[in-house]
């Protein structure tokens, strides 16, 4: 089943304006172009060279939580820390993780656009998110950190999804977190969703916001309101065929 994501059309100006490698892209097709390459797109690990971009900005009482962890066939890039310095709950520090993809027909393609049934171009996207409970009993409520995952098409059309460990927490979908203790990816949701290809670049953007412990102090916060952990696997692309 698809989950329908929040969709946005932005101007070509606007949405050119990220950081991307220098790729020439070109809708022409050769007049003996190569056969289509329809193999899935797997992941791209988090600790492959050049694969992603990621950056932090902010103060994390713990930012040695972040990063990629590899739990049985699956890598996820997860968060386990609350920020410092803003008032309870707020916003306070956040992660952004960066992909680029190709797409084209032929060959240093990510997707191509002659794949699907009947060659109509059709993608399903697919990862995980998980969370997991804070391993702290704390004296105040938990920290709920919140991912926004986003694919931004050539077009400039905007997929948006939201998750997020704390329900009811208006558009972002419940990620139920697995027991403290145990690990990232013991309990997720999968989000698919499918697309129609167009030549150009996508960029699939996940950004983790990290909400604030209320203190200023980051030695004075651990015990107070601890954080659950959150985290997210590289997305998958596969040819649609039905």
């Amino acid at each position: 089943m698809n989950d329908t994501p929040r969709v946005s059309r932005r101007s070509l100006a606007k949405g050119a304006a990220w950081a991307a490698p220098a790729v020439v892209v070109s809708s022409a097709v050769p007049a003996h172009a190569a056969s289509p390459n329809c193999e899935p797109v797997e992941e791209r690990l988090f600790t492959e060279p050049n694969a992603w971009t990621i950056t932090s900005e902010g103060k994390f009482v713990r930012a040695a939580s972040n990063g990629p962890q590899t739990i049985g066939a699956s890598q996820y890039y997860s968060s386990m820390t609350s920020a410092y310095g803003a008032p309870y709950g707020q916003g306070s520090a956040k992660i952004t993780a960066t992909a680029v993809y190709v797409a084209n027909q032929g060959s240093g393609s990510s997707f191509d656009s002659r794949c699907g049934k009947d060659g109509n171009s059709m993608y399903q996207m697919s990862f995980n998110v998980s969370a997991v409970k804070s391993r702290v009993n704390g004296t105040g409520d938990p920290v709920h950190p919140k991912v926004t995952v986003k694919l931004h098409a050539p077009d400039g059309t905007v997929y948006d999804f939201y998750f997020s460990s704390q329900q009811g927490n208006g558009k972002y979908n419940y990620v139920e977190p697995s027991e403290a203790g145990t690990k990232i990816g013991t309990k997720y949701v999968t989000k698919r969703y499918n697309f129609k290809v167009i030549p150009g670049i996508y960029r699939f953007e996940v950004t983790i916001d990290i909400a604030s412990s209320g203190e200023t102090n980051s030695a004075s916060v651990i015990n107070k309101h601890p954080a659950n952990g959150i985290g997210f696997t590289p997305p998958t692309f596969t040819p649609v065929w039905w």
